[in-house]
Order: structure tokens, then C-alpha cells, then sequence
């Protein structure tokens, strides 16, 4: 059942693959460089890492889901495991953001308490944000009435 997506949606999973491969280079370049600067890393770089790796398979794994619904209509297994990383990327991405924030990391000289509280109302914000992201959106309905150009006087359909 090829042809289930909007026209704009075809291409979809190679732009996910795209750039799920562009962050997996990044994410190379990221790990080489903590390898030859080991004595220098702190435990901060550790959890990006891993937020890093989070991003590149939710990436891949929504260009694997898109595909099989490209190509089937239907949704799959991948559904599941795309929920499943979303959750745990976002929950590390709100802790690292927390503990660079709370001063965890070598920041702490940098950030005023003002700072800090910002950082503490802003990123309930951005989960309620994100929440809110995911969230399917109802149907639009679909209006019939001609606008009242297309008729004389103004006169509109109902």
C-alpha cells in the first residue's frame, strides 16, 4: 500500500536518516575528542555523550518508523521503540540541563543564584513545552462555506 503519505512526507525518513547520520559524525568527533583529552573530562561530558547517542537513535528510529508507514500505511513496532527513546532522551536532556544549571558541572563559577532560578522556572516551561509538542492534534474540521467573495452580495452557503 505504497502512497499513504502526503506529498511532502515522502521524503521524510531519508531526511531523518540524513541527519540522524550528521549527528552520528558529531557524535564521533565528540567521543574522539574526550578520548585524547580523558584527564580534562568531567562526569557532565559523560551524560552528553549518552544524550548524544539518545539523539542519533531516536533519530534513526523515527526514519525507520516514517518508512514503514510510507511504505505499509500502517504503524509498526517502531512506534513503541521511538516512544520509549523520546522519553529517556528528554528525561536526560532535563537532568543535564538541571546539573549544569544547579552549578554540577565547571560552570559553577559562572552562574549567579538569579541564574540558577531563571534555569529553575524555564525548564518546567520546556517539559510542559515538550509534552505539549507530542500531544496529536485534534482534526481540523472541514469548512464547506464558499467565502463571501465568491458570491454575489456577500451571500455565503451554510
Amino acid at each position: 500500500m505504497s502512497g499513504c503519505c502526503a506529498a511532502g512526507d515522502v521524503n521524510l525518513p531519508s531526511i531523518w536518516f540524513g541527519f540522524s547520520f550528521l549527528f552520528l559524525i558529531g557524535l564521533v568527533y565528540w567521543a574522539l575528542h574526550l578520548r585524547n583529552s580523558w584527564q580534562h573530562k568531567q562526569s557532565i561530558h559523560l551524560l552528553m555523550t549518552v544524550l548524544v547517542t539518545l539523539k542519533v537513535l531516536t533519530m534513526a528510529v523515527d526514519g525507520l518508523k516514517l518508512g514503514v508507514m510510507r511504505d505499509t500505511g500502517e504503524g509498526s513496532g517502531w512506534d513503541y521503540i521511538w516512544y520509549f527513546l523520546y522519553a529517556v532522551k528528554g528525561g536526560t536532556l532535563f537532568i543535564v540541563i538541571v546539573l549544569i544549571g544547579s552549578g554540577w558541572s565547571f560552570v559553577k563559577p559562572f552562574l549567579s543564584e538569579r541564574d540558577k532560578r531563571i534555569v529553575m522556572v524555564i525548564l518546567p516551561l520546556q517539559v510542559i513545552n515538550n509534552i505539549g509538542a507530542r500531544r496529536p492534534a485534534a482534526p481540523l474540521p472541514q469548512h464547506r462555506a464558499r467565502s463571501a467573495l465568491s458570491k454575489p452580495g456577500g451571500a455565503t452557503e451554510t
